[in-house]
């Protein structure tokens, strides 16, 4: 997972491509100087305020995953790159991202970094897409067009002034803005944010629900993924506890944060054959919340940062980014 796939939209290729390096449009690293990133962090509002329109699904890869319903996940989107190595006025989508706001995005740092090619940059954001190859919606044998799918231009892109180009490192965590609002309707709007500090505690051990168009399949004799999905994915990942969490991330990958682990992770899954994979990075770990008050929405708590090599194996659950954790970091850049 912190590799992504390069995937020719409309054409199918199989690259898979290490992280980091700087490229993209008017990418911030939101550390020019990091003494004033840290500054315009602390001046700026805690309290992140949701979208009034966030995380209500307007529904009546993934490894293991199931087939998600047209507007089941209207947040998620697809993140398409230019580079000189794509055939000319071609476009390919490397990784996915959540809506959050009428102009944002938010997705995994590593998304847009790649130090072994700087010629990848990204070019935009694309909603309202459900099957990424034909754009067709498909319900059991009865198939008809979808709502025309629309691609957004990148305003800004802001990369957390900490990140040091690999997943395994922290700070996994990168914001975009587009050049104007998104146009909301039943298969486009944005989720609500995880904004509360002991909500995930509570949670721990109870499914979360992931989605993204990564691969589904490895070949353990050529050590390479071969089939990537068309139509969203969708998959439930039971989330660890911290204890649990520390673990797997001294024990099984060895990381590296410099602050402690736990404060700014989640760690989900863990079962054999069911993961998110390559092409899923950036891509959501999200849960429904109820209150009294209010409709069930959901909320995104996590961002697809990495995971074991291949996807799927046992007692090598995936890790995510933990959103709440960079609320600061978030506000800061949502309103420069």
């Amino acid at each position: 997972m912190s590799k992504f796939t390069f995937i020719l939209v409309f054409t199918t290729v199989s690259i898979v491509c290490e992280d980091n390096g700087t490229n993209g449009y008017n990418l911030t690293f939101s550390n020019s100087p990091q003494s004033y990133a840290r500054q315009k962090i602390r001046r700026s509002v805690q309290n992140w305020k949701n979208h009034a329109q966030c995380g209500v699904t307007y529904e009546t890869r993934i490894i293991g995953g199931e087939n998600a319903a047209p507007g089941e996940f209207p947040w998620v989107v697809l993140l398409l790159f230019t580079s000189s190595l794509l055939p000319k006025n071609r476009l390919a989508a490397l990784c996915s991202g959540s809506i959050i706001s009428d102009r944002h995005v938010i997705t995994s740092a590593h998304c847009l970094i790649d130090k072994d090619d700087p010629s990848f940059k990204l070019a935009a954001v694309r909603t309202g897409v459900h099957n990424k190859a034909n754009h067709e919606i498909c319900v059991g044998s009865v198939c008809y067009p979808q709502s025309k799918y629309e691609d957004y231009h990148i305003d800004k892109q802001y990369v957390h002034y900490l990140f040091q180009g690999s997943a395994f490192s922290g700070y996994d965590i990168a914001l975009i803005r587009v050049d104007r609002n998104f146009k909301f309707n039943n298969y486009v709007q944005p989720i609500c944010l995880d904004t509360s500090k002991t909500l995930l505690k509570e949670l721990a051990g109870t499914d979360f629900v992931s989605s993204g168009w990564g691969y589904t399949r490895y070949d353990k004799k050529t050590k390479e993924y071969y089939v990537d999905a068309n139509i969203l994915q969708k998959i439930t990942l039971p989330v660890l506890s911290d204890d649990q969490c520390q673990l797997v991330l001294q024990d099984t990958y060895k990381y590296s944060s410099k602050i402690s682990d736990t404060e700014s992770v989640i760690c989900a899954g863990g079962s054999l054959l069911r993961d998110t994979c390559p092409g899923d990075s950036g891509g959501p770990l999200m849960k429904i919340i109820s209150s009294e008050n209010d409709l069930p929405r959901y909320h995104l708590f996590g961002t697809v940062s990495f995971g074991g090599t291949p996807c799927g194996q046992k007692f090598k659950p995936g890790v995510f980014t933990k959103v709440s954790h960079y609320l600061r970091w978030i506000s800061a850049n949502f309103n420069e």
